[in-house]
């Protein structure tokens, strides 16, 4: 007879962990207390929002063996997510492994063996179960329980008080004067309005090593991350007096389109310290000093993390206490060898209980699980959980506390396919910066099948070279017809810039003459009778787009000075990454008329010097005019610093060339 093992939560981790389970000739069975699977990413979940984004791309958020489907955008939604594992779990789960609606209860080990007793209850509670098992995973999940911590005065607050996973529609909150708590990515999400996709940060932050690291104390790389983080990416630093921050402190990071943009243009602004008080309205905030914010906060959304109940309340208190509980600490709750293993445990681990960038991590726990209960795997020695207890210790105790227990995903990624029996490709020799390669990039892609799980009659084997050449795809476009740029450049135009035009007209009568002013890319919802929001990923429109607004003054050739004013409307249209231009009527709310002209974007030849600007090509024929329009975008790191328009305009109508330069205000 099989051996069976308990699989607590039906969450990603735990489906995972029944396919490798039943790889090895075991039986498992997966306990879920709702009726469908997924977790936090179910259908009925109230942790995701249906059209939240993955802030990590479909490479890195997938399993090994199964690829997304065709025309997956690069940031699935919350539903897309979704519906993967329903699909994963429909490939490789057997009828019966699912047992939906049951709630366990109580999880024990026997009194005579080292078998675990699992108790359930199932309708609603009307029914109570009980039944042993050879081994057990706990995969209920890292983020279960909204976490509000417990603040002086918080209920003297006149107004609404939610988490961030009660977030669901942005114009509950219009006009409104919101206080988020937290920074982390959570509060990005709620903070902006939703917007484009971004380039992918898992190609930039998960490339492997091609060499050992050299030797560092703990202040050097924080440095390193921090000069790293702002060479790369959008530096908030300056933008309010919140963001400065220390290089001698712990990297911060946090994932999102337009968070920093509406830093900078005002909409948000950052408070760095803790919330210490609250009393009615008012809200205290303690950093180097203490300070009150104004006095109109309208609502309180908490983006404070998550607590991992469902684990604390199943186990007893004695298996509680060996495994260091500790309530309060939503960092490292328990203590575990590789996030995974304990002595209070045999038998026994931990898959997905971990606070990072995840799926592959997952996906390798559940392998170590798979081969340390066939047998196929050694157990680690007691020494050597003793010691990766201790460097958990080390960890939670750790002042100041970094944003993740483990940093370095892809070292410990790697240090789990090491122990599972992974080869990894080895990366390139040398990192180029200009076209990647898939070995180059730590994800599910490389996670091949080890040699103790032998090969099936399916496409198994197979499915890793498939993401492979997925991702090898993708990079090539990104490195030969200027995929991401669009999005890069749609996200960076947001704000306020400074105009300065030269028009030089040939027609006798239009003058020549040179302009100055302001322009403003202002964010709101999409216009619904443009291309692409008529482009719904299950039934979410891309709903973000930039009215532009400029206000002038021209000064002519002859010294006459006139003020002008122009509107119009950038979209980005994902599905067929194009950056849109339309006209804006004249009318109270700047709807949109027709379309103007896409951009076309061009790559840099192979030879271009470093920093070469990226331009951009599109044109309009206005009867019996042809506009010809050119732009060139000036990158500083994933952010556009300056950028430029030229126009060409020939016809019986009109003969002029146009250039205007756009700097940040």
């Amino acid at each position: 007879m099989a051996k069976t093992v308990a699989i607590i939560g039906a969450g990603p981790a735990g489906l995972v962990s029944a396919k490798y389970v039943a790889e090895i000739g075991f039986s498992p069975r997966i306990f879920e207390k709702d009726e469908s699977i997924g977790g936090l990413w179910a259908p009925n979940s109230k942790l995701c929002r249906p059209s939240m984004r993955t802030n990590l791309s479909k490479y890195e958020c997938a399993f090994s063996d199964f690829s997304w489907p065709p025309g997956t955008p690069i940031f699935p939604t919350a539903v897309q997510v979704g519906e993967y594992l329903s699909s994963y779990a429909q490939k490789f789960l057997k009828p019966g492994v699912l047992s939906l609606g049951c709630r366990v209860t109580h999880v024990e080990r026997s009194d005579t063996d080292d078998k675990w007793l699992i108790t359930w209850s199932s309708r609603g509670g009307k029914e109570i179960e009980r039944a042993e098992f050879d081994h057990l995973i706990m995969s209920c999940g890292f983020f279960s329980r909204p976490h509000v911590p417990s603040i002086p005065g918080l209920e003297t607050f006149p107004r609404s008080v939610i988490h961030s996973s009660a977030y669901t529609d942005p114009g509950v909150f219009s006009g409104k004067h919101v206080a988020i708590i937290g920074g982390s990515h959570s509060s990005a999400e709620v903070a902006k309005d939703p917007g484009s996709t971004l380039l992918p940060w898992d190609f930039i932050l998960y490339r492997r090593p091609s060499q050992p690291p050299n030797q560092q104390t703990q202040q050097e790389r924080w440095q390193k991350t921090h000069a790293f983080m702002r060479s790369v990416g959008v530096n908030p630093v300056g933008l309010s007096a919140g963001s400065n921050v220390s290089m001698d402190t712990p990297p911060y990071v946090a994932i999102s389109d337009q968070y920093t943009n509406f830093v900078r243009s005002g909409r948000i602004k950052v408070h760095s310290g803790r919330l210490a008080s609250i009393s009615g309205s008012q809200l205290t905030i303690v950093s180097d000093t203490s300070y009150t914010l104004p006095s109109n906060v309208t609502d309180i959304i908490f983006a404070t993390g998550f607590h991992p109940s469902a684990a604390t309340t199943i186990l007893p208190p004695t298996l509680l206490s060996e495994l260091d509980f500790l309530e309060s600490d939503s960092f490292l709750p328990f203590l575990l060898h590789r996030a995974t293993l304990h002595f209070a445990f045999p038998s026994a681990g931990f898959v997905g209980h971990y606070r990072g960038p995840f799926w592959s991590i997952m996906e390798l726990q559940a392998r170590w699980c798979a081969g340390l209960f066939s047998g196929s795997l050694p157990w680690p020695t007691d020494a050597e959980i003793r010691d990766g207890i201790l460097l958990e210790k080390t960890m939670r105790n750790s002042k100041p506390r970094v944003q993740f227990p483990r940093g370095d995903y892809v070292g410990f990624g790697t240090e789990l396919a090491n122990a599972v029996g992974v080869v990894l490709p080895p990366p390139g020799a040398e990192l180029d910066k200009q076209r990647l390669r898939p070995q180059d990039i730590f994800g599910p892609h490389l996670l091949a099948r080890p040699s103790w799980l032998q090969p099936s009659n399916d496409n198994r084997t197979t499915e890793p070279q498939k993401l492979v050449g997925e991702l090898e795809h993708t990079l090539d476009l990104a490195a030969t017809s200027a995929l991401f740029v669009a999005a890069a450049v749609f996200r960076s135009l947001h704000g306020s810039w400074i105009l300065n035009r030269t028009y030089i007209s040939r027609h006798p009568d239009y003058p020549s003459g040179v302009s100055t002013g302001t322009a403003e890319f202002i964010p709101r919802k999409a216009s619904s009778s443009s291309p692409s929001t008529s482009q719904e990923a299950h039934g979410e429109p891309r709903n973000l787009e930039y009215l532009y607004s400029e206000q002038t003054e021209l000064t002519t050739s002859a010294g006459l000075k006139l003020a002008g004013t122009k509107q119009y409307i950038y979209q980005y249209d994902e599905p067929k990454d194009k950056l849109v231009v339309y006209f804006a009527k004249r009318d109270s709310g700047s709807t949109l008329e027709s379309l103007f002209h896409r951009l076309d974007f061009e790559v840099p030849s192979g030879n271009a010097p470093p920093k070469t600007p990226w331009g951009a090509t599109g044109s309009h024929w206005c009867s019996p005019d042809t506009y010809e329009v050119r732009y060139t975008f000036s990158f500083k790191g994933a952010d556009v610093e300056e950028w430029k328009i030229e126009y060409e305009v020939k016809g019986p109508n009109k003969d002029y060339s146009m250039e205007t330069w756009y700097t940040r205000t």
